[in-house]
């Protein structure tokens, strides 16, 4: 089948999948972890794979619409309009974004009980963000021998 003569929802699941289905397991570790007890190795799990999975999704996410000039991670810069504090914004708002909304989950989990069990996921989300905000940061810089960009 061509793709003029697709169903619509074809078309959207080829344009989409990948965030489709990480959302989709986002809300299974969800789910388990609210029908779990997060006393127990699963229930931890379950939290632990929420920030996960949430940072994954992220990453999918951002990917497509914000860059990070010379990350082979983010999509090149188109040419664009504005000035120079806009071209600055534009080719660094990959981390931007990241940083914006790590502050978002670190602020949640300052205001959580450690013990309680969004405290739990909150701490995992935020070092999530770290890891994330830390490796466009660290690949701008560095590169491996054997991977696709170095």
């Amino acid at each position: 089948m061509s793709r003029a003569h697709r169903q619509p929802w074809h078309a959207f699941f080829a344009n989409h999948g990948l965030t489709v289905v990480v959302a989709a397991l986002v809300g299974v570790w969800i789910a388990l972890y609210a029908a779990s007890d997060d006393r127990t190795h699963a229930g931890a799990f379950f939290g632990n794979c929420i920030g996960d999975w949430l940072g994954v999704l992220a990453i999918v996410v951002v990917t497509k619409y914000f860059r990070e000039t010379h990350t082979p991670e983010s999509r090149p810069a188109s040419p664009g309009v504005g000035g120079p504090l806009w071209q600055v914004v534009r080719a660094h708002s990959l981390t931007i974004v990241l940083v914006v909304t790590w502050m978002f989950w670190i602020a949640l989990d300052a205001h959580a009980s450690p013990t309680s069990r969004s405290g739990q996921v909150y701490a995992n989300i935020t070092s999530e963000w770290g890891q994330l905000v830390g490796l466009v940061v660290l690949t701008k810089y560095f590169r491996e021998r054997g991977s696709k960009d170095a």
